[in-house]
């Protein structure tokens, strides 16, 4: 298991989930953070429809924060994630 809390910025594109209305636990996720966390969503579809995948935030902080849908060029490998 990786420990995320040095992570700055996690990217999840073109994602097939298999599980719907999502959401991120910002106290949790942000707890022993010393610098902000940025998540870009961009063209995720929920499996079961292959309708965009809903998300919410359960709070606010200023260590966590989704950005805009963005395609990035990448230098190194995705990983896989399971939840």
């Amino acid at each position: 298991m990786v420990n995320i809390v040095n992570v700055e910025f996690v990217s999840f594109e073109q994602c097939l989930f298999t599980f719907d209305n999502y959401k991120f636990a910002v106290a949790q996720i942000t707890q022993n953070r010393k610098k902000p966390l940025h998540v870009n969503l961009h063209q995720n579809t929920f499996e079961e429809t292959r309708l965009p995948w809903v998300w919410s935030k359960d709070g606010e902080s200023h260590l966590f924060e989704i950005v805009g849908g963005n395609n990035y060029e990448y230098t190194y490998e995705p990983i896989h994630m399971t939840f």
